[in-house]
């Protein structure tokens, strides 16, 4: 159903262009009134009947195809892009809830023994656990909510060790054999080399674009399930006189969130991805404040 609307979509986008609103219906009317006029006159015209015969019932045809798209599915296609909305803005409030709600029982729990306690920080303090919670959560919502498969969704935590500079992930959602993050933050190709670079999170629609714009490094698990996005944010938390640098990458593949080509999607991704991305940011903050 995704990919339909996502169809529906790019259709909609190509007929309310400009070019199609303005420019056929003016070069048709003129080719129907040179064939009205001049079509027994004009050797062009008469000597080639069967080609333009072909070209009249493909102009009449697209013609008819574009009154009766806009006429049902344009309209239907807003009407369910406001219903789609309000869905996905419901189960996102229902999703950050359940990552509140499983920090709240957990701290509940941890209330029954915490006179005996001496270190009340490091005791109530798991943001390893929390982690796992929020990339399961964040798993399922981008699953039923953009159709993607389990097995093509993927959350990893990149952390850069300040003594020896080599980057090395600290949480990888699935069981996968990855890039060297060294190289990935080696390459000047890759989004996690922009997005630390300048401390700015980034979203491809679609990796592929992204890769022919130099924007993007496809892994071989790109190459083979072809196409999907990429979501990349960058977190540096200051600590005394040094920096600690982690990078969030929300990942998928054989299923793009959204077409690139469709700004109100993009905004609406971004701003799902990045409130998944903040809820993380706080838990390695808390991370970076136990391992200190």
């Amino acid at each position: 159903m995704r990919n339909k609307s996502l169809l529906i979509g790019k259709i909609d986008n190509f007929v309310n262009r400009k070019s199609v609103n303005v420019l056929f219906p003016a070069i048709a009317g003129i080719y129907y009134l040179i064939l009205d006029v001049w079509g027994s006159t004009w050797s062009w015209v008469s000597n080639n009947e069967v080609v333009h015969q072909a070209l009249f019932i493909a102009v009449a045809s697209f013609s008819f195809a574009v009154i009766v798209f806009k006429t049902y599915y344009s309209e239907q296609c807003k009407i369910n892009d406001v219903k789609e909305a309000n869905g996905l803005l419901n189960e996102f409030i229902g999703t950050i809830s359940t990552v509140v709600e499983a920090k709240c029982l957990r701290f509940k729990q941890k209330l029954g023994d915490i006179h005996d306690i001496s270190d009340k920080f490091n005791y109530i303090t798991q943001p390893e656990e929390q982690l796992r919670i929020i990339s399961s959560t964040t798993s399922r919502f981008i699953c039923h909510a953009f159709g993607v498969d389990e097995d093509g969704f993927d959350l990893t935590i990149m952390h850069r060790d300040n003594v020896e500079s080599n980057w090395r992930f600290i949480y990888k959602h699935q069981d996968w054999k990855l890039t060297n993050p060294n190289d990935l933050i080696q390459s000047g190709r890759s989004t996690a080399h922009f997005c630390f670079d300048r401390q700015e999170y980034k979203f491809h629609p679609s990796k592929e674009s992204a890769a022919s714009r130099g924007e993007y490094v496809m892994s071989e698990r790109d190459r083979t399930r072809g196409i999907g996005s990429i979501f990349v944010y960058p977190v540096r938390l200051k600590v005394q006189d040094e920096n600690e640098h982690y990078i969030i990458s929300i990942s998928t593949y054989g299923a793009q969130l959204c077409d690139e080509e469709d700004k109100d999607s993009i905004e609406f991704t971004k701003g799902v991805l990045k409130e998944f991305c903040r809820r993380i940011q706080l838990e390695l903050t808390l991370y970076t404040i136990k391992k200190v």
